[in-house]
């Protein structure tokens, strides 16, 4: 299984720093500074999980994010990192199918500890459905694309585009 995680937040400082420990913790890791970055990445790579700033410039745009990831990589865990979470905004983002909201300021130690636990619950599903992550991630990204070519009648090649 890859063990990669993408880091979206318009602060730079957030990114590289969060980037430099996971690399420390020896998981292949991402960052992404706006929504249009993050997406393009998603479209080209699995990422198990994904830790995302709720302003990305605006919360609509971190919203957008969050709802893309989970219609473009549905097997992803979302994890939000954020400041302005207040209980009816953590609860709407559960609702959008976000499995953690950290508050800032957060320790990196338990960034790290939380997405270490969310890998692992990950691995343990994929075991006993005996498929890998990335088994997983390519048969949603087929059903994904499947629908798309029957309701556009696209060919394959236009689907994945």
């Amino acid at each position: 299984m890859h063990k990669r995680v993408l880091i979206v937040d318009d602060e730079a400082v957030i990114v590289e720093g969060l980037v430099g420990l996971f690399d420390l913790e020896e998981l292949e890791c991402a960052g992404a500074f706006d929504r249009a970055t993050a997406e393009e990445m998603i479209e080209a790579a699995y990422y198990p999980v994904v830790i995302a700033d709720l302003c990305l410039h605006s919360v609509e745009e971190g919203l957008a994010l969050i709802d893309h990831i989970r219609q473009s990589s549905p097997t992803s865990r979302v994890v939000v990192l954020t400041a302005y979470a207040t209980e009816a905004t953590t609860a709407d983002l559960h609702r959008r199918g976000v499995v953690a909201v950290l508050r800032k300021p957060t320790a990196g130690a338990d960034i790290i500890e939380a997405v270490l636990a969310l890998l692992a619950e990950m691995e343990c599903e994929a075991a006993a459905d005996d498929r890998t992550l990335e088994e997983l991630y390519l048969g949603a990204r087929k059903r994904l694309f499947g629908i798309s070519r029957r309701r556009f009648n696209l060919s394959p090649d236009a689907a994945e585009d």
